[in-house]
């Protein structure tokens, strides 16, 4: 048949010229064809939770138009939006931005005039603006025993939480907080022991949370406490560092004038926080570092430990660019 629907009626004619004609009859022809699945189907959500859905129409000349489902799981079935078909290219939908969830899920099917849907798309996942910073943690125990401080927290209550971040200031010397531990969420710990402090100086802490979007809550209720003094001895003198390109090392050198048990050599490489890298014998006055890598810049510092638990100050920080 020429088209889909014809209409058709049968005609006698008689040896005069006499026509009778039937009633006219509708023949349809028979599908149960679907159309073809929408193709790049693709959209986005504004801050006022507005959403733009744009997909490529077809033109198969029976297609009646698409409709549209929607969730806010992803693992549950989707429901249909629309009770109409949809024309395209585009539709406009609206969320709310005031519930919780983070994330919307979209589906779309085309119909034709005989009821013929297609194969849905597949989900289209559109995450939501996020104009909620997450909570902050919150401190449960600071203590100290006089070399070093430890702090516990609880970790945020925001779902969405990412990174967090350990600030300390120390008191009499600083007026703004220095950032001293990052970790993300999958390396979450609920504890930190602050070894580079010195006794009868006072320290306050407080921690930044910082979610997916990179949102910063408000900065965690500080903490803070002075140290106690358990005995400090006299300063390391002439803490120097040298590059040794040909040899790929930093040649670190000091005098002083006790006899320690050992001393704590802390290493940051660039911006991150100096931690521990060796622990040497007291009656050592120098230190090849050899696990150095060109272009970066290295921060050292040094502590004498002595046998009755009394400690040096920490040397100022030496800064050394390997180039």
């Amino acid at each position: 048949m020429k088209f889909r629907s014809n209409f058709f009626r049968v005609q006698a004619v008689s040896h005069q010229g006499t026509v009778l004609s039937s009633f006219e009859s509708l023949v349809m022809a028979y599908d149960v064809t679907p159309p073809a699945i929408p193709r790049d189907f693709t959209g986005t959500i504004d801050s006022n939770g507005i959403v733009q859905l744009n997909w490529i129409t077809s033109n198969e000349p029976d297609l009646l138009g698409y409709y549209l489902f929607k969730g806010y799981y992803d693992d549950r079935e989707l429901a249909m939006i629309t009770a109409d078909a949809l024309p395209g290219p585009a539709h406009i939908d609206t969320v709310d931005m005031e519930t919780g969830n983070d994330w919307v899920y979209y589906q779309l099917r085309s119909v034709d005039n005989r009821g013929n849907g297609s194969p849905f798309t597949p989900v289209l996942a559109l995450k939501k603006p996020d104009v909620f910073p997450p909570e902050p943690s919150q401190f449960t125990k600071v203590d100290n025993d006089g070399r070093k401080v430890t702090l516990e927290w609880t970790t945020s209550p925001a779902p969405d939480a990412q990174t967090f971040e350990l600030y300390r200031r120390e008191m009499e010397n600083e007026d703004d907080f220095a950032l001293i531990y990052r970790f993300d969420i999958a390396d979450f710990v609920a504890s930190y022991v602050d070894s580079l402090v010195q006794p009868n100086l006072t320290y306050a802490y407080t921690m930044l949370v910082i979610d997916d979007d990179g949102l910063e809550s408000e900065p965690a209720q500080p903490v803070s406490l002075r140290l106690k003094d358990f005995g400090v001895r006299s300063p390391i003198a002439n803490f120097l560092g040298q590059p040794l390109l040909d040899e790929n090392s930093i040649e670190l050198q000091w005098v002083y004038s006790e006899a320690p048990r050992q001393y704590y050599l802390y290493r940051g490489t660039d911006d991150d926080p100096p931690s521990l890298l060796k622990v040497l014998p007291g009656e050592q006055l120098s230190y090849s570092d050899l696990s150095v890598r060109s272009g970066s810049r290295y921060r050292y510092i040094l502590q004498a430990i002595f046998e009755d638990g009394d400690t040096s100050p920490y040397t100022d920080v030496l800064v050394v660019e390997f180039e």
